[in-house]
């Protein structure tokens, strides 16, 4: 998993290789053979950068939002195609994502999406890639209200921020954005777990995350103290001797008279009225009873 500062990757202009003793006809021989990457006119590295660090360059931007916050492995929407490339607002000369021989138009746009802004933490940036800072304040705009909150909410759990920085990003966010910041806790381990957070807030409901039961383990949540709600993900269920595991668990959690549940992130997106059903279904009537 690439590191949205990897300084391993450098941009290098003519005049710095010159400087280095190279010839003009030299830099052509390291191009031919592979030992130098010409990305556009004047800009060389010398390592191969992967697709969204090369796009970037020869626009002649850098990698931001949801691109580089995927590189390292925070959540964000599923499905993203486009890459996303922070501009600076003054820069000029820039040229296509695919060929970067002739001026950015509209043509050039598709797969792209560019973001005029000046950085919040520009010093953090790299020649490439912008800040987590940054590009967690570009995230939280460009997407979906409930896809920014489970964005930051990750990038909190994977300690790539603190609630300082949070405070940061808030402070230069539009004021309709404001509402996320009470959303977020920074304890669900993954995205899909966030949106499910969402959920049963918007139902009301009492909940824990990450409860730990003695001889059994952690659970995603328990709600209203007698529902348990695992978020399945392939990477971590799939296989037999996981489905064996899994079950075990449900029954041991039948056995203490709590139920569970367990929607898949498909669900959680694209289905949320079954899984608010499935939750009151199970809720509901035990509340009607205390």
């Amino acid at each position: 998993m690439r590191r949205i500062d990897d300084r391993s990757i450098r941009i290098l202009s003519r005049a710095t290789l010159l400087r280095r003793g190279m010839t003009g006809y030299g830099i052509t021989r390291a191009v031919r053979s592979g030992r130098l990457f010409r990305i556009r006119r004047d800009h060389y590295t010398e390592i191969e950068p992967p697709e969204d660090i090369r796009a970037a360059i020869r626009v002649g931007g850098r990698v931001g939002c949801v691109s580089a916050l995927q590189a390292l492995g925070v959540f964000v929407m599923h499905g993203l195609s486009t890459e996303h490339i922070h501009i600076e607002p003054l820069s000029s000369r820039l040229r296509g994502a695919a060929q970067s021989d002739r001026r950015l138009c509209d043509s050039d746009r598709t797969g792209i999406e560019l973001h005029w802004a000046p950085l919040l933490d520009a010093c953090s940036a790299s020649a490439h890639t912008v800040s987590v800072i940054d590009a967690l304040v570009q995230a939280a705009v460009c997407q979906p209200a409930r896809m920014a909150v489970a964005t930051l909410d990750s990038a909190l759990f994977l300690e790539l921020v603190d609630w300082a920085d949070i405070d940061r990003i808030f402070a230069v966010l539009p004021a309709k954005r404001q509402v996320l910041k009470r959303l977020l806790n920074g304890r669900c381990e993954s995205g899909a777990e966030t949106l499910l957070a969402l959920i049963l807030r918007q139902l009301g409901y009492r909940f824990e995350v990450q409860r730990s039961f003695a001889g059994i383990g952690r659970v995603d949540f328990l709600v209203e103290g007698c529902l348990v709600i695992e978020v399945d993900s392939r990477s971590y269920h799939e296989g037999w001797a996981n489905a064996v595991n899994d079950r075990t668990r449900d029954l041991k959690f039948g056995a203490l008279g709590l139920p569970t549940l367990r929607p898949l992130y498909q669900h959680i997106v694209f289905e949320q009225q079954l899984v608010r059903d499935a939750i009151r279904g199970i809720v509901e009537p035990v509340l009607a009873a205390r």
